[in-house]
């Protein structure tokens, strides 16, 4: 019933990612499956990757709570960003794994780390959009001064079901889940734990019970993706009539603009030439397009039309990018690439 890495591993590729329903295991097992090879080999054999430094500070002294009483010989331990196993009954102590922080890329390249062979880096979904800039880069980097050019290393990446819109599934070009297994680029795979034993034993829950049919309830029991809301998704809308108006340029998405039987429309645009229009300064340098302030009058009749929910989408990536932009027109932060953390 509890979630095991095992098939997933048996395909032998880099980038293994995990998303599943909420509490089946996912996080337990692959912080066992750390542990145990850090015990083997006596030495620093892994890495735990957090997104922001801050955030090891959060995590550094219980990351193994959820495993430790499957070692009763051993204390668990961290100084500084190692992690320290120690035999209880020898006193023999020894690293066993290290706290990296993403946005410290440049830092990672400073010290070898010849025997790590898990890369782990759990929750890598945020529910709050909370991304570095150009987060995949700067992930790609850590994982290349780890791996260098070896082949016994493998990078476990554990996340609930939040959206299938976002960043490392974008680059590992993974668009949809054909199942339980989906092999993505760049010798990426996906497995989708979605355990109908798991999912029946929660419901059964006291916390389940209360949740069940409700929107968060499909998240949580049964691993639906939280933010992929495809309402007022219309790939191929009834064309009536059709008045194209500008295109709005947000981070990497060049969006059309147009009017379709009243509805605002939003699809995707390859034609640069057009008149475009961006709110974030970045976008202006690198597609060519006109940055222009909250208050510009095109961008609050997309606000009106929004508002009132006379709005269409082509996917459901530019239904989020739009969210995205009203949420930033209201005064919330924006975590896109335009972020300055």
């Amino acid at each position: 019933m509890w979630y095991n890495a095992q098939q997933l591993l048996s395909y032998k590729r880099l980038y293994n990612i995990i998303c599943g329903v909420r509490g089946h295991g996912k996080t337990y097992d692959e912080t066992k499956r750390c542990i145990d090879i850090g015990l083997q080999e006596k030495k620093l054999s892994f890495v735990v990757l957090v997104r922001y430094i801050e955030d090891i500070k959060f995590v550094k002294d219980s990351w193994w709570s959820i495993v430790e009483h499957l070692y009763p010989k051993y204390k668990f331990f961290s100084q500084r960003r190692l992690i320290y196993a120690q035999n209880i009954e020898t006193s023999e102590t020894f690293v066993i794994g290290e706290f990296v922080a993403i946005s410290e890329y440049m830092r990672v390249k400073k010290s070898p780390r010849p025997y790590v062979k898990i890369i782990f880096f759990d929750e890598f979904l945020n529910e709050e959009n909370d991304y570095l800039n150009d987060e995949i880069t700067k992930f790609l980097n850590v994982c290349d001064s780890i791996i260098r050019n070896r082949e016994d290393v493998r990078v476990l990446m554990v996340s609930n079901t939040i959206t299938l819109i976002n960043p490392y599934f974008s680059y590992f070009g993974i668009n949809k889940l054909n199942g339980r297994f989906t092999k993505g680029k760049y010798n990426s795979i996906v497995e989708f734990t979605d355990s109908e034993e798991f999912i029946k034993f929660r419901e059964t829950t006291k916390f389940g019970s209360t949740i069940k049919g409700t929107k968060y309830g499909d998240f949580a029991l049964s691993g639906a993706f939280m933010l992929d809301d495809t309402t007022n998704v219309i790939e191929n809308p009834p064309f009536k009539t059709k008045h194209y108006l500008f295109n709005i340029v947000l981070n990497e998405n060049n969006i059309e603009v147009s009017i379709v039987n009243g509805l605002l429309y939003f699809s995707k645009s390859n034609d640069y030439t057009r008149r475009s229009y961006t709110p974030y300064v970045e976008n202006a340098k690198m597609y060519h397009s006109t940055y222009v302030e909250k208050t510009f009058r095109y961008f609050k009749m997309i606000q009106k039309y929004f508002m009132s929910d006379r709005v269409m989408y082509q996917s459901l990536i530019i239904k989020n990018s739009i969210i995205e932009f009203m949420q930033y027109l209201n005064g919330s932060k924006y975590n896109g690439s335009a972020s300055t953390r």
